[in-house]
């Protein structure tokens, strides 16, 4: 039986520490909106070839990101960094 469907991984401490890492993620995000007094209503972040930064324990040059803010109805992000 699956406690995750839809996922591979089934493990509950790596489910678990995911969701924590996920909440983490989200309340830096809104503080930094916060500090900075930002009116933002969604966040992408994307990142593909990971796993050749993996082994280094930080992002390498192989490793693409990117991560942008966007306010109600703009059509060009408030912020984007690549």
């Amino acid at each position: 039986m699956n406690n995750y469907p839809g996922q591979i991984c089934q493990d509950e401490e790596i489910n678990k520490e995911f969701d924590q890492l996920h909440h983490e993620i989200v309340d830096k995000i809104i503080q930094f909106c916060n500090k900075h007094k930002l009116d933002i209503d969604e966040v992408t972040l994307s990142i593909d070839s990971m796993a050749c930064s993996i082994p280094y324990d930080q992002w390498q040059a192989c490793t693409d990101s990117s991560l942008s803010m966007w306010s109600i109805d703009d059509e060009e992000p408030f912020l984007w960094s690549i």
